[in-house]
């Protein structure tokens, strides 16, 4: 049940979506509401642990903890004077998300085993509701679709990465929801997923195109091929506009770099916009700005003169902005502590989601979005666990049923 209710975490931005477009408004954000589960589960899981824990590499978690008490006493001068108290109180979710695993003695395996199954399940009826909320006056975010794009290649690259390295076994049913990802981030209008995914891919299949020559790999590809592109002319024979919206997209995003903006779309040129002003106020305001920053969730307030959330779209820029540069080198250190813990223990196969999530978050999202990077920062972290059990991370054979 611990891995089931860190799923329904992760995951309850979707669920919210599903809830809201059959007309279900909750008083009570959804995620606080499995917030407060998780913290129960963990909560008895200590002690029955006698509040005892298995840390492994304590460095991880004291970073993150001097980053968020960084953050709350960076609130003392922020410009925000309401979403800032917010934001931290959303940025102690990421936590858990990291913690979390930790203190429950999380199984790696069946946590990825119920996050495919329950993403393939959800993602195919988001996927649906792409075109209704974009073209039909659904009230909802558009860019919903942005996280629909991340956790498709999130469960790509585990399931590449769980087979490769032997922590998901080699069966029929693993290829199924493999698929079904590679067409939904296909046809997916946002840009950044899958550009980063194939890209990972890409750069993966070079390095072990010596094990991908043989028959029944290059089968599942072909196949897989095969049904991408039946789906993808199926598709847009049902929803014209869909398709239209997502090549329009990747054409502007090229026309971006490579015909003077003429052609870029108004999100890129944005973006454009909000780095030119974060550097401004970052470098040309003086060394007490850029060492200390500007406050916590003071972006939105400096920049739009509102009081919400707004944020550079750059992980590390963000950080810079609002926690100066003593917070950027703080969740440096933490980022760096963690995928050093998968050098070190060699469990290679988070490498491959953490990269498109690290990724993602350099383009798309707030801090406070980072649910699933942290989460899966936070299996590194227990992935020394993993060596206790058969499992040789320096075997590259996957696992085969016996």
């Amino acid at each position: 049940m611990k891995e089931f209710f860190f799923n329904l975490f992760i995951l309850s931005a979707f669920l919210k979506i599903i809830l809201s477009f059959q007309g279900i408004e909750l008083p009570i954000n959804l995620t606080l509401i499995f917030s407060a589960f998780l913290f129960v589960i963990a909560f008895f899981s200590l002690a029955k642990k006698k509040f005892k824990l298995d840390l492994g590499n304590p460095y991880p978690f004291l970073l993150l903890i001097i980053y968020w008490g960084w953050s709350l006493v960076t609130l003392s001068y922020s410009a925000s004077s309401g979403y800032a108290i917010w934001k931290a109180i959303l940025f102690t979710m990421i936590m858990l998300a990291f913690f979390y695993p930790v203190i429950v003695d999380l199984n790696i395996e069946r946590f990825l085993k119920q996050f495919i199954f329950m993403t393939t399940l959800l993602c195919p009826i988001l996927f649906l509701l792409v075109p209704l909320i974009l073209f039909s006056g659904f009230d909802a975010s558009t860019a919903f679709y942005l996280l629909l794009g991340e956790i498709s290649g999130t469960v790509i690259l585990s399931i590449v990465g769980g087979l490769r390295y032997g922590i998901l076994r080699n069966s029929v049913w693993i290829y199924f929801p493999l698929i079904l990802h590679l067409i939904l981030l296909t046809f997916n209008p946002g840009r950044g997923p899958i550009i980063f995914t194939l890209g990972i891919l890409a750069v993966f299949a070079f390095f072990q195109l010596n094990k991908l020559l043989n028959v029944k790999t290059l089968s599942i590809l072909t196949f897989a091929a095969f049904v991408l592109a039946v789906s993808g002319y199926g598709f847009y024979l049902i929803f014209p506009e869909m398709g239209e919206f997502t090549f329009e997209r990747l054409g502007k995003l090229f026309s971006f770099f490579l015909d003077d903006n003429s052609g870029a779309d108004r999100s890129a040129s944005e973006r454009v916009d909000i780095l030119s002003f974060s550097f401004r106020h970052i470098f040309e305001k003086g060394w007490v700005p850029f060492l200390f920053g500007y406050g916590y969730g003071s972006f939105g307030k400096m920049f739009l003169g509102v009081d919400e959330n707004y944020y550079p779209h750059n992980l590390y820029v963000e950080a810079l902005f609002e926690n100066g540069l003593i917070g950027c080198m703080l969740i440096s250190l933490f980022i760096f502590a963690c995928l050093y813990e998968i050098i070190v223990r060699k469990n290679y196969f988070l490498l491959l989601p953490i990269t498109m999530l690290f990724l993602d978050a350099m383009k798309s999202f707030a801090i406070t979005d980072l649910r699933i990077l942290f989460c899966f920062l936070g299996l590194s972290v227990v992935s020394h666990r993993i060596n206790a059990n058969e499992y040789d991370p320096t075997d590259l054979k996957p696992l085969t049923k016996s």
